[in-house]
């Protein structure tokens, strides 16, 4: 035994990310315990009142998105506030308060799936495409020490052999936090608040884009990102997503 085996079977404490039980060794590749991994599989099977898939299946895209260029927008389940103890949604407050690898690893393990979808359905080969995400706010990073989006796709791009580039930076995080606002005031807000990564341009030349985003709620923020890469000539986008929060 390995002294890396052995701490993790030994040593290294993992808890379920709902209900903070304690989890074994055969759990190193889980983030829940088996009650909450059945509801959290039950929040994946929930129907897209738009195309009757589960959620786990459609593809759904915002007319805002699709306007944009977005051709599918693969998610998992519905993102709902006030409903907050939910297991699914202790995955995405897990995730932007922990820089946690074992959990980035699951959530890019139940989205990779979708990776090898899209390639097959798109005849794209792992080479053609490339992963990207939407930083974090600067404000946000500073109180939690984590961008989970950054997390997330860098494991996704592990997970799925398809490589992970920061091909948007932040340039401001706006006037104010986009939770509180309407749609109109999102869109004020993030104006000129995303660019492309120049140090990435020999990188991206006739590459698919997957864009990852933990919740997608207006679609603003990927509207931007999505706008930024189009300056550069990007002409294939598909976004991906933790959660996707109802209308």
């Amino acid at each position: 035994m390995t002294f890396s085996e052995f701490f993790q079977r030994y040593v290294y404490l993992r808890k379920c990310v709902s209900c903070g039980e304690r989890l074994g060794y055969e759990y190193r590749n889980d983030a829940y315990c088996d009650a909450c991994r059945v509801a959290f599989e039950k929040a994946k099977s929930e129907s897209c009142p738009e195309c009757m898939r589960a959620m786990a299946d459609c593809r759904c895209v915002a007319k805002r998105l699709s306007e944009a260029g977005v051709k599918e927008h693969r998610k998992l389940f519905y993102y709902r506030k006030s409903e907050p103890w939910l297991p699914e949604n202790k995955l995405v407050y897990f995730l932007k308060n922990h820089k946690n690898a074992r959990v980035a690893t699951f959530a890019a393990e139940q989205l990779s799936y979708r990776i090898d979808e899209l390639l097959a359905d798109e005849g794209l080969l792992r080479d053609e495409v490339v992963i990207t995400y939407i930083p974090r706010s600067r404000r946000s990073y500073a109180v939690y020490g984590v961008d989970q989006a950054e997390l997330v796709a860098k494991a996704l791009g592990r997970v799925a052999h398809i490589e992970c580039l920061p091909l948007i930076k932040r340039v401001h995080d706006g006037k104010s936090s986009q939770k509180k606002l309407t749609v109109k005031q999102r869109l004020k807000n993030t104006k000129g608040m995303f660019a492309f990564n120049k140090k990435c341009a020999s990188l991206v030349n006739n590459r698919a884009v997957i864009l990852y985003d933990d919740v997608v709620t207006t679609g603003i923020s990927a509207y931007r990102a999505v706008s930024a890469l189009k300056s550069v000539g990007v002409e294939k986008f598909y976004l991906f997503s933790l959660a996707y929060t109802p209308k």
